[in-house]
């Protein structure tokens, strides 16, 4: 990434850093998806164009490259795909998704990469703040439809907590554990009592 500069570094800033943070933040997440749905492609551009401003850099492409549609959406879940501009470079991104539950509870920030060749895509996720992280899922198809079914079995399996990290689950284990060793400390001493 240090060899962006100018708008592309602005770009790589809103894709990877402002926008999931606006998804994820509360009254912003809220804001964020309903604009997106009322207003789709001019409410993106509006966003982009004044965090370019903020950045201090012009914006290096017209309104019309940027698309937003609403891919999916049944009782579940809903996600939004944003065709951002052709990356001209790589890490930028061809498409970002936003992927959400009708609550907006469970929320999940989805990008499309571009690699080191316009050929070579990467599925990555982002989650919020900075120590938030990023995800890796390798190498993915320009096939949209294909892209976003991948995404929706990550969200699906990634909806609540994976298994090992479940605090009742490990919670109920310790107290198995405890509860399983003190009958056998008890078992234990009534044994001996009645030898002796």
């Amino acid at each position: 990434m240090g060899d962006l500069n100018g708008y592309c570094r602005s770009r790589y800033y809103f894709e990877h850093s402002v926008l999931p943070d606006l998804f994820y933040g509360g009254d912003t997440g809220e804001k964020i998806v309903g604009g997106l749905l009322k207003e789709g492609d001019s409410f993106l551009w509006n966003v982009m164009s004044g965090w370019c401003r903020e950045a201090e850099t012009g914006i290096g492409d017209t309104k019309e490259q940027y698309k937003v549609s609403i891919c999916k959406q049944n009782k579940e879940y809903s996600m939004i795909r944003i065709d951002m501009p052709k990356p001209q470079r790589e890490l930028l991104c061809y498409q970002v998704y936003l992927v959400f539950s009708s609550d907006l509870r469970h929320r999940r920030y989805f990008t499309v990469e571009r690699g080191t060749s316009a050929e070579v895509r990467f599925l990555c996720s982002w989650k919020p703040g900075e120590a938030g992280g990023h995800c890796n899922y390798g190498r993915c198809s320009a096939d949209k439809s294909e892209t976003e079914n991948r995404i929706v079995e990550i969200f699906a399996n990634g909806k609540g907590k994976p298994f090992w990290r479940r605090r009742k689950i490990w919670w109920c284990a310790f107290a198995a554990v405890f509860i399983g060793a003190a009958a056998a400390l008890y078992a234990g001493r009534k044994v001996r009592r009645e030898r002796n």
